[in-house]
């Protein structure tokens, strides 16, 4: 399962930190300009 994050950074990295407290994670890809992060996650199992 493949997940798309996008917001500021602060808000990328706190949805990050939830994912992470009960998922395995991928880090697949990831694009940042001044206003907006993006990062692409695979989800690979549970903790």
């Amino acid at each position: 399962m493949y997940k798309v994050i996008t917001g500021t950074a602060k808000e990328v990295e706190n949805q990050l930190n939830d994912y992470r407290k009960d998922w395995l994670l991928n880090i697949e890809g990831m694009s940042a300009t001044n206003e907006q992060t993006t990062v692409i996650i695979e989800v690979v199992g549970n903790k």
